[in-house]
C-alpha cells in the first residue's frame, strides 16, 4: 500500500536478528536475509513466498558456509536468473552463486587483485550483460566470468566508494557512491558525472530538532554533522562536525532544541 503499513515478516528468537534482506527482482517471492551476521555460524535463510515463512535453520546445510569473522553480506542477481552472494570478513572476500533460485550454492574461485583493500561494507552489482561490479574502496569489474576481477579504469583519483548500481537493462548504466558522493557513469566508465551532480551522503541515522529554523544531525559511522542553524541561505548552508570521539547514534531532544544526546 505504497508504505502506509507494514507487516512482520520474519520471526527470530533470543538474541537472533534477520538482516540484510534481499528481494529477487526476477522472482519477488523469494526473499533472502542473514541471520545473525555477527553469530559464529551465521546462516542465510531463506523464503519461497515472500517472507510467509522461512526454510528452517537446521535445514541451512544448502545454504553457504561463511568463514569466520563475518561482517557483511550483499546480494544480487543477474538478468539470466543466476544469483552472485558477497561476503566480507576476515578471509577477505568470497563469492557465492547459485542457479537454483538460491537452493544450493557453489564457491567461485574469484581472484581478486593483490593490493585490494576491503571496506567493512562492499557492495555488489550485476550489469545486463552479466558482468559483475564489486565496490570496496575502489572499483572492480569481473573479465572473464565472476572468476577474475580487476580495477575499472577511469574512475576519478581519490575515491573510496562502498555502494554501486548497475541498471538492469541499460548496458553501460551505473552509479558509483561513498563519502565522496555519488557519480553515475552512462558509457561504461569512460566518463563520469560530477560528483556534486546529485545531492547524496551516506548516513546511518538523521535528527531533526524543533529549532527555528531547525538544525539537523546526521551520523556517518565516522563523525556526527550539524548543520548551523545561523547560516542562511544567502551563505549558504554550513555543517559543523562534533568532536571526533562522539560517534554513534545522535538524536535531538524534543523538549529542548539546544539538547542534543550522541554517543556509541
Amino acid at each position: 500500500d505504497g508504505g502506509r503499513s507494514f507487516v512482520q515478516i520474519a520471526r527470530v528468537r533470543g538474541h537472533a536478528a534477520l538482516t540484510g534482506v534481499f528481494v529477487d527482482p526476477v522472482r519477488p517471492s523469494l526473499v533472502l536475509a542473514l541471520d545473525s551476521a555477527d553469530a559464529p555460524t551465521p546462516t542465510l535463510r531463506r523464503s519461497t513466498d515472500g517472507g510467509a515463512t522461512w526454510l528452517p535453520a537446521d535445514e541451512s546445510r544448502t545454504l553457504p558456509v561463511f568463514d569466520s569473522g563475518l561482517r557483511h553480506v550483499d546480494i544480487a542477481a543477474g538478468a539470466d536468473g543466476r544469483i552472485f552472494l558477497l561476503a566480507a570478513g576476515n578471509a577477505g572476500l568470497q563469492l557465492f552463486t547459485s542457479t537454483t533460485a538460491a537452493q544450493t550454492w557453489s564457491r567461485v574461485a574469484a581472484v581478486f587483485p593483490v593490493d585490494m583493500a576491503v571496506v567493512d561494507t562492499p557492495r555488489l552489482g550485476v550489469t545486463p550483460s552479466g558482468r559483475l561490479l564489486i565496490a570496496t574502496g575502489a572499483l572492480l569489474a569481473s573479465t572473464d566470468g565472476p572468476e577474475s576481477f580487476s580495477r575499472v579504469p577511469h574512475v576519478p583519483a581519490g575515491r573510496v566508494d562502498d555502494f554501486v548500481w548497475a541498471h538492469p537493462t541499460m548496458p553501460g548504466v551505473f552509479m558509483l557512491g561513498g563519502d565522496s558522493g555519488a557519480i553515475v557513469t552512462v558509457n561504461d566508465a569512460e566518463t563520469w558525472s560530477q560528483p556534486r551532480a546529485l545531492a547524496a551522503a551516506a548516513v546511518d541515522r538523521i535528527s531533526v530538532d524543533t529549532a527555528f529554523p531547525y538544525r539537523i544531525c546526521a551520523d556517518d559511522r565516522v563523525a556526527i554533522n550539524c548543520t548551523e542553524a545561523w547560516r542562511d541561505a544567502a551563505s549558504g548552508t554550513g555543517w559543523q562536525t562534533l568532536p571526533r570521539h562522539v560517534t554513534g547514534p545522535v538524536l535531538a531532544d524534543p523538549l529542548d532544541a539546544d539538547m542534543l544526546v550522541a554517543g556509541d
